[in-house]
């Protein structure tokens, strides 16, 4: 893997293939590891394969299906593992950082995960509720998006085909519904855990700004206390963009504002605005300080903001522009490859641009203001008021508190 990351870097063409000998190598051994009754439960062998993800991703190249392949066999590995061995360190570890990348092309794939299952979201943490994060309570509405995509886009078919409507459809709006209530709870318990994870800076005095073509689509970038939030909040939006373009989709075009559904659940925005929130976070993702690390944490969500609109917008070729030149320079390129792969995501996602209520005409889902518009003052995210009660258990200096009480 430091081989196959130096040739790309340096593009030194002999170190690189000299990498690519010893990942044959390496996987030789992983495959007798696996068919091993003992050793394919092993924390080495679980490892190992989590480590050979990261040469893929170094390798990625249109066309080839290798990381796909890969991790779909790491997705195997945990479920045949079960939730149960992944309760403790360094196997709880390992499983959370593969929870987002399987979590990821199930998206793409627009494919149910076992991963929304009630006992992978709950019995890893069960011996310690407190010690699930914010963000894994995030990661848990993230993974049910895959199953309402796969619902979403069969009915989609049936209704296009002019066929009858399946009986469950009517009931996945609802869920819908029920995870942005659920975003709109974590937003509150995110301002209650941290009082002030983020501040504005602007662009002028940003450092990493280097690009010689394309102009940043907004006046002032979103730095954050440390690189753990900018994630949270960039997958935060996410999420949102893809819950909400659900919504907008499964309504058929009679959509009813979701403020008005749930009212002061959720900052209410276009998609062109949170994908834009996105965008001022890559100033401080792609501090030198971060390395490769605040890239790779970036890919995802450009990713799919990248997808929700208009590509020849100043936003899409923002993230676009970044996504490519980092790749180029940072050594992985999930996110530059991502973007120009014809996907199922990619294409039902075009096909909610291509219905986009007019946002001067309608006042939908696109002519909605978020609370943290691109050009407001103060936090990029608003402070919610401190009787705010969050509706998840959080960790507080090592102890669940009532948000209320601790704050009074």
């Amino acid at each position: 893997m430091t081989a196959a990351f130096f040739g790309r870097i340096h593009q030194h063409a002999r170190i690189s293939r000299e990498g690519d000998v010893w990942y044959g190598e390496a996987l030789l051994n992983l495959k007798r590891d696996l068919s091993h009754k003992v050793k394919a439960y092993t924390f080495e062998t679980f490892g190992a394969t989590m480590a050979l993800i990261m040469y893929e991703l170094i390798n990625l190249n249109s066309g080839s299906h290798a990381y796909l392949t890969h991790t779909g066999a790491i997705g195997k590995l945990i479920y045949v593992r079960g939730p149960e061995l992944h309760k403790s360190y360094p196997e709880k570890e390992l499983y959370l950082e593969a929870r987002v990348l399987l979590i990821a092309n199930a998206l793409f794939a627009c494919e149910r995960t076992f991963l929304d299952e009630p006992k992978w979201k709950d019995v890893p943490w069960e011996d310690d509720i407190l010690a699930k994060s914010h963000f894994e309570y995030l990661v848990d509405v993230f993974a049910d998006i895959p199953y309402f995509l796969q619902e979403a886009t069969h009915v989609n078919v049936l209704t296009s085909a002019g066929l009858p409507e399946r009986p469950g459809r009517r009931h996945l709006l609802p869920q819908v519904l029920e995870r942005l209530r659920m975003l709109g709870e974590l937003q509150k318990s995110w301002y209650i855990k941290y009082s002030t994870p983020t501040w504005q800076v602007p662009i002028a005095a940003a450092a990493s700004h280097d690009s010689e073509t394309i102009r940043p689509p907004f006046d002032k970038s979103v730095y954050f206390t440390d690189m753990f939030r900018a994630y949270e909040y960039c997958i935060y939006h996410a999420t949102s963009i893809l819950l909400l373009l659900l919504y907008q989709d499964l309504s058929f075009g009679h959509v009813q504002p979701v403020e008005d559904i749930l009212p002061g659940r959720f900052p209410n925005g276009s998609i062109q605005c949170l994908a834009g929130n996105i965008c001022r976070c890559t100033e401080f993702l792609c501090l030198e300080q971060h390395g490769a690390r605040g890239y790779i944490v970036l890919q995802l969500p450009a990713t799919i903001a990248y997808l929700a609109i208009d590509k020849k917008s100043p936003e899409a070729l923002w993230l676009y522009d970044v996504c490519k030149r980092h790749a180029r320079s940072k050594g992985f390129g999930w996110g530059d490859f991502a973007m120009d792969q014809v996907t199922p995501l990619s294409q039902w996602m075009a096909s909610c641009r291509d219905r986009q209520p007019d946002s001067e005409s309608d006042n939908h889902l696109a002519a909605m203001q978020p609370r943290w518009a691109r050009n407001s003052e103060g936090c990029a995210i608003e402070s919610t008021s401190v009787q705010s009660r969050a509706a998840l258990p959080m960790r507080s200096n090592g102890s669940q508190e009532d948000p209320e009480r601790s704050l009074s």
